[in-house]
């Protein structure tokens, strides 16, 4: 699969056992705020950011093999941390 050229911002969250992948919130126009994440097991989905307090930090180790997935699917990912996230979205949402 051919990698993007725009890099994607994402945080890595243990909700139990289970690691997700936390996108960066996309503001659009007319609409707001978008929040995506991914899953080994649901693939694509939405989040909140009250979900994401209630998940714990993924460590380097943990999220390996959710890492190379989305790679392998053609993201450009650069991994920031959850708390890095969420100031972003708090700059995205006063757009």
């Amino acid at each position: 699969m051919e990698i993007d050229t725009e890099k994607t911002y994402v945080s890595f969250g243990l909700d139990g056992e289970n690691v997700i992948a936390f996108f960066a919130p996309t503001y659009y126009v007319g609409y707001g705020l978008e929040f995506l994440c991914y899953e080994h097991v649901g693939q694509h989905g939405g989040y909140s950011m009250e979900y994401t307090r209630s998940c714990k930090v993924a460590k380097p180790d943990e999220y390996k093999d959710l890492f190379d997935e989305l790679t392998d699917i053609g993201y450009n990912l650069v991994v920031v941390k959850l708390s890095t996230l969420k100031n972003y979205t708090e700059h995205v949402s006063l757009k």
